[in-house]
């Protein structure tokens, strides 16, 4: 035998090839799942957008509600005829705005809050498959390392 050769029974480098080739697809395997938790955890951030967007948008239509109050307070107060009536109309437009900003903080925290669960339980729930997805492919890979191995015992 050359010094710069390796010579390997026939059967030792079918083994060896097996088992590369097995510890690849369960390589593939895992990746699969990697890829497929990806694009889930994406689809969900999508979702969580749009979420956010719809969350914005009654942001502005608070804002607008309140700017409008505003203006009409403005206008009740030109038409006042006395102090008296500038500050009782100036009361009941601060009572009311308190009473709206609650009424918005108050709507805007529970749904925050339950989408905030919601998105947990899914992203649990997903690295929860890709663990068991990832598991399984470890598993299949190291029988198969295991099946070519020659030094079975």
């Amino acid at each position: 035998m050359s010094a710069d050769k390796i010579e390997l029974p026939e059967e030792v480098r079918q083994m060896l090839e097996k088992g590369v080739i097995q510890a690849r697809e369960g390589f593939d395997k895992a990746m699969s799942a990697a890829g497929e938790a990806i694009g889930t955890i994406e689809a969900k951030a999508g979702v969580a957008q749009s979420e956010a967007l719809e969350l914005r948008k009654k942001s502005l239509a608070f804002t607008e509600n309140a700017i409008v109050s505003a203006f009409d307070l403005a206008k009740s107060l030109i038409s006042a005829k006395s102090v008296e009536e500038a500050f009782k109309l100036q009361s009941a437009y601060v009572s009311q705005q308190v009473s709206s900003i609650s009424g918005h903080m108050g709507e805007a925290g529970a749904e925050f809050q339950k989408k905030a669960q919601a998105i947990n339980e899914e992203l649990a729930s997903e690295a929860a498959k890709v663990q068991a997805k990832a598991k399984e492919a470890m598993e299949q890979g190291v029988a198969a390392l295991k099946d070519a191995s020659p030094f079975k015992g």
